[in-house]
């Protein structure tokens, strides 16, 4: 009995470090330099509370342990510190970040929202046209006609169109650099 009782718990000791071996925590894929997508969770916005948004990108400044991260958002410089399963491999730390890259990174992906353009003007020397954008946030400025054109063209057309009924005259030469920077 005894001998019987010793050969069972030699096999269930093996089948345990065998488990043991099979579940160790895998490597992580990315470590301190690296940049990496953090997670916010969608559940003020939707019903699925599991479902998460991924921002980005953040870089990795420390390690706090092999699971917590303290991350640096290259849009804004906030530091915050992360569990691993809020963080997804973006790029490693050879990683050449762009004002590009800033941009979206600090605008959450969404870019600046525009609510109206009201006016425009055509700079003489270089005969360059910008029409005031007047954006969500409240603010405006002068933008360059050929940037907007990339970036929110039917809104372009619209003030286009609405201009040529009012100044006809003005209207139509917006028209004609519109063209222009079309072809």
């Amino acid at each position: 009995l005894q001998a019987s009782l010793h050969n069972t718990h030699t096999v269930v000791r093996g089948i345990a470090s065998r488990h043991a071996a099979a579940h160790q925590p895998k490597p992580l894929p990315f470590g301190v330099g690296d940049y990496v997508l953090t997670a916010s969770s969608m559940s003020a916005r939707t019903r699925n509370k599991a479902r998460c948004i991924w921002y980005g990108p953040a870089q990795i400044v420390a390690a706090n342990n092999d699971r917590t991260f303290v991350v640096r958002d290259i849009g804004n410089d906030t530091v915050q510190t992360l569990h691993a399963q809020f963080l997804r491999r973006f790029a490693d730390k050879t990683l050449t970040v762009t004002p590009d890259m800033r941009l979206i990174a600090a605008t959450g992906g969404r870019g600046f929202l525009l609510e109206s353009i009201s006016s425009h003007r055509c700079l003489p020397p270089s005969k360059v046209w910008e029409l005031l954008v007047h954006w969500e946030a409240g603010d405006e400025t002068w933008e360059p006609l050929s940037h907007l054109l990339q970036d929110v063209p039917t809104m372009v057309h619209a003030y286009a169109r609405a201009l040529v009924i009012s100044d006809p005259a003005t209207g139509n030469a917006l028209q004609v650099a519109i063209s222009t920077l079309r072809a």
